[in-house]
């Protein structure tokens, strides 16, 4: 089992390597060698699972709504 900070980690690093938009999402699987990133998606495509969506919409307002 990793931490937040490591999964957090592994995608920080693949955004590093490539990023499809400003806001995205990415899906990670912790598999048996490790975390890996398993599909970059829109975010308007994304299923949020138990995501805290209105965490997330506040998160999003914030870092656009100046722009």
């Amino acid at each position: 089992m990793h931490s937040i900070l490591q999964d957090g980690f592994l995608c920080e690093t693949g955004i590093g390597e490539w990023s499809p938009h400003d806001a995205f999402v990415i899906d990670a699987c912790d598999c048996a060698n490790g975390m890996k990133i398993v599909e970059i998606n829109t975010l308007n495509s994304s299923g949020f699972y138990a995501a805290d969506v209105q965490r997330l919409m506040l998160a999003l307002d914030l870092r656009y709504a100046a722009a």
